[in-house]
């Protein structure tokens, strides 16, 4: 099944130190119909999420602080 001319939608926290390619990502996600919020460390995430929910979190795994 090809999910190409779908649009979706849902909430996703984008964790990752590396601004330029976070910030494409974000942008595909967007013109998708996701919600797409960044956080540029792991503390920053958590600290984010205190107060929000998201569907999904999609992390760097390997991050200067916290991995």
């Amino acid at each position: 099944m090809c999910l190409a001319g779908l649009a979706m939608s849902g909430s996703i926290l984008l964790v990752d130190h590396d601004d330029d390619g976070a910030g494409q990502l974000a942008g595909a996600l967007r013109r998708r119909g996701y919600q797409v919020d960044l956080a540029a460390s792991g503390l920053a995430a958590l600290t984010w999420l205190r107060d929000h929910h998201v569907d999904v979190v999609l992390a760097h795994l390997r991050m200067p602080g916290m991995s």
